[in-house]
Order: structure tokens, then C-alpha cells, then sequence
């Protein structure tokens, strides 16, 4: 009796240790399938961008029509659009190009702060600064996506202070 209890402990301890395992494998895939849903929205703006001469804005989304959010939580989706009036919010005479849709899964999409939205220029560069965007899981995983001036992206699995926003919020 007291084998098979030590025999179905330890086989416990496994399986929790496995589920573990097999939670942080597909947490680090879904972050892994945003990074890659999100640079494909680069590329695609910045060529529309070149494309069409005009400048195309990335946005956290707004619900309905209202277009872009207010702040630096892209948890609810994005939206790039073709600025036709150049006032960098979406309005009647801007041409939608892409929405996406919150990424489920429990996950969250935040950008460093300072930089609301993303903005391709006619000649492909990302105006502004550098952006960080920090993609969290609700077990605290994180990885990050950064966006340089000149509309090149790097994916990193962890940002060592960024990563803090992921429990902060």
C-alpha cells in the first residue's frame, strides 16, 4: 500500500511538472505566432506605404469605426490604414488596409511608451523612435518585437525591463 502511494505521488509530481512543460511550449508558441502575425503587418505596411506614396499608420484598434485607441495596450487588436489626409487618425477619407482582431489566448500586446502608433512614411521608414512591442502571456511569458527608425524589425524572446509591464499591468 505504501509503494503504490509513493508510485502514484511521484507519478503526480511528473504529470504536474509536464503540464507545466507542455503550458510554457505552447505559451512561447502563441507569443512566436502574434511576433510573426505582427511583422507580416510591417512589411505589408511599409510596402503599401512606398506603393501608394502615402503614409500608412498602425494603430491599437478602437472598437467600431472609431478607428485608433488611445494609448499603448494593443490587447484589442490593430488597425493599419493609408493616411490620405495626413492627420494620423482614421477618418472617412483613409483607406482601411488591415484589422486585426484581440490575439485571444489570454495574451496581451503592449508598446513602449511614447509611441502610440507606428507610422510608415512614403519612403518606408518608421517615423519617430525606436518602438518596443511587448507580447505577454497570462502565465507572465513574454517576448518582444522592436521596430527600428528605418522600419527594421527584430524579435527577441525576453526584453529585461520591458518584460516588468507583462506582471505590472
Amino acid at each position: 500500500m505504501i509503494e503504490l502511494s509513493m508510485a502514484l505521488a511521484i507519478a503526480a509530481i511528473v504529470f504536474a511538472l509536464a503540464a507545466s512543460a507542455v503550458g510554457a511550449l505552447a505559451d512561447r508558441a502563441r507569443i512566436a505566432r502574434l511576433q510573426t502575425e505582427l511583422s507580416a503587418v510591417f512589411i505589408d505596411s511599409a510596402r503599401q506605404a512606398v506603393a501608394g506614396g502615402v503614409a500608412v499608420v498602425l494603430c491599437p484598434a478602437g472598437t467600431g469605426r472609431s478607428g485608433c485607441a488611445d494609448g499603448f495596450d494593443w490587447s484589442d487588436g490593430w488597425l493599419a490604414f493609408a493616411d490620405r489626409d495626413g492627420d494620423r487618425h482614421f477618418s472617412d477619407g483613409d483607406a482601411a488596409l488591415v484589422r486585426v482582431g484581440p490575439p485571444g489566448d489570454g495574451l496581451r500586446l503592449l508598446t513602449s511608451r511614447g509611441r502610440p502608433k507606428i507610422v510608415f512614411q512614403p519612403d518606408g521608414d518608421s517615423a519617430g523612435s525606436n518602438a518596443t512591442f511587448v507580447f505577454c502571456s497570462k502565465h507572465g511569458r513574454s517576448g518582444t518585437l522592436m521596430l527600428s527608425n528605418a522600419g527594421r524589425f527584430r524579435v527577441a524572446q525576453r526584453h529585461p525591463t520591458l518584460s516588468a509591464e507583462c506582471t505590472n499591468n
